[in-house]
């Protein structure tokens, strides 16, 4: 919402987060204990690529100076906010999948 109000180069990337590095296992994790719900893992699911990091951490240093963006909720709090709004509408948007699925040509 920041970035549309303020007048940026065209294609300007800027990166959000909270600044933190988090694996993959912390991630599903988290998301388990936040929803309740067990995620199956698959060990080795997509094999590694040359090209793959073995970490990365947003940097948010140019939202930070274009915008005076910053993280004001951590993880953790993004995702039980996010749990909550899905658990909220779900009704509606398992509606409105049905909907598209129906809409969509076979």
């Amino acid at each position: 919402m920041m970035a549309a109000v303020h007048e940026l180069n065209p294609g300007e990337v800027l990166n959000v987060g909270t600044g933190r590095q988090w694996s993959n296992e912390q991630l599903v994790s988290m998301i388990e204990e936040v929803t309740g719900a067990l995620i199956q893992r698959i060990e080795n699911a997509h094999p590694g690529s040359p090209t793959d990091t073995t970490y990365s951490v947003a940097d948010t240093s140019r939202a930070r100076e274009l915008l005076g963006w910053a993280s004001r909720v951590g993880l953790r709090q993004g995702l039980e906010a996010t749990a909550g709004w899905v658990r909220e509408h779900l009704s509606d948007l398992r509606r409105r999948a049905a909907v598209v699925s129906r809409s969509s040509p076979v």
